[in-house]
């Protein structure tokens, strides 16, 4: 958070010192206006109202926010529909028209608020941001089951990187199983799709990533092509100036075929 954020958290902070013991004022108005520093400024009020930082000064200032989503509804339904209405505003924004204020501090502070609600209400709009955090990824992996459908769809996307955040997300889902079970339909579909992905023409980073993914797996048909690749694959990644060039790729693919002998 800088510039808007910043002073705005700071100043709320500091009015709302007992914040813990307070309902946080939701501006509805402000949080639906058409003006993005009208919407940023209330989002960081709301995240400043949380603020406790005497008793937890470790802590991101988001953290808070979401704490108190998650007993106060209408703020969690807020920050949901605000989370969906920021979306939209960056699939309609022409390419680098967004600053680096809204897109790398704001839009990514309340992505990551609205995924430490744990709040499966926020599967659809948390799906946009799954290339852009951890925090993301492992809350709509959390999610379990309801998630595979969105998780699969977000790997067709034109976006590399949220292709690549669902690549990641589903090895979460498939590593996470013995918490949170899938059905074997759900098992199938996550194999299927990650093996397309592994035959397709993605970089080397995604392909090398669904091989990962596929590790918690072990079949006839994934070893016949982790064997095709392992033995064929061409796809370099990259080398620093006198370093060997990688097969990243095909280097996966061995390790699974050693891992699932």
């Amino acid at each position: 958070m800088r510039t808007i954020g910043t002073i705005v958290l700071v100043a709320a902070a500091l009015l709302h010192s007992s914040a813990e013991a307070q309902t946080i004022n939701v501006p509805s108005a402000r949080l639906r206006s058409a003006t993005d520093t009208t919407r940023m400024a209330a989002f960081y009020e709301m995240a400043g109202a949380a603020y406790v930082h005497a008793q937890h000064p470790q802590d991101p200032p988001t953290s808070f926010l979401a704490a108190r989503a998650r007993t106060q509804p209408n703020l969690a339904s807020a920050l949901i529909e605000l989370l969906e209405r920021e979306n939209a505003v960056v699939a309609a924004a022409p390419k680098g028209s967004l600053s680096g204020e809204y897109l790398g501090d704001y839009k990514g502070d309340l992505e990551t608020t609205v995924a430490r609600m744990n709040d499966p209400r926020s599967l659809n709009a948390l799906i946009p941001g799954i290339g852009n955090s951890d925090v993301v990824r492992t809350t709509i992996a959390g999610f379990g089951e309801i998630a595979v459908a969105p998780i699969v769809a977000a790997t067709r996307r034109t976006d590399r990187d949220e292709r690549v955040g669902a690549v990641r997300t589903m090895h979460k889902l498939l590593a996470d199983r013995a918490v949170r079970p899938l059905s074997g339909g759900a098992v199938s579909e996550l194999r299927e799709t990650l093996l397309r992905v592994l035959m397709s023409r993605e970089d080397a980073f995604t392909r090398a990533s669904a091989v990962e993914a596929l590790g918690s797996l072990s079949d006839d048909g994934i070893r016949a092509e982790m064997a095709h690749i392992a033995a064929t694959d061409t796809t370099t990644g990259y080398a620093p100036p006198g370093r060997p060039t990688p097969y990243p790729v095909k280097a996966a693919a061995q390790k699974w075929l050693a891992r699932h002998p």
